[in-house]
């Protein structure tokens, strides 16, 4: 079984996708597979003004906003790839990323894109069914 989560507190897809998938392989467990997020506002539509720890935090209340439409929070997420243009900004992201995965942070991957304006995270979480006990998910680590 497969569901789109469309969250309205997120951006809107700007192509032909969505914004994350819902799926069941394994009976009694949920996937969810997320598109990457850019520092969009999604009251205004524009991109965030700021550096790129402003942006980080826009780009993680976007992952949030998706997560928590989905019943999923950031303690879900075994994974996480993130994209900067200038390694310079890894000390501003870090930090704020940090404060969303504050006690076991999954495994992040950093990635330098020196071509056009790619910024953004990509989670994959997955939460067992019954296992929520408000906090904490059983949390695997599937490949990508």
């Amino acid at each position: 079984m497969r569901k789109i989560v469309a969250s309205p507190h997120a951006p809107k897809a700007i192509g032909p996708y969505s914004q994350a998938v819902l799926t069941h392989h394994v009976p009694g467990t949920q996937q969810l597979h997320a598109a990457g997020q850019i520092p969009i506002d999604p009251a205004t539509g524009e991109l965030v003004a700021g550096d790129a720890g402003v942006q980080a935090e826009r780009v993680l209340e976007n992952i949030a906003a998706v997560l928590a439409h989905a019943g999923m929070g950031f303690a879900d997420i075994v994974k996480t790839t993130v994209f900067l243009i200038d390694l310079g900004d890894f000390a501003a992201m870090n930090q704020a990323y940090e404060r969303r995965f504050a006690g076991e942070p999954p495994p992040l991957s950093t990635l330098w894109h020196k071509y056009g304006d790619v910024s953004g995270a990509g989670p994959f979480s997955q939460m067992g069914e019954g296992q929520d006990d408000g906090d904490h998910m059983d949390r695997r680590s599937p490949p990508l």
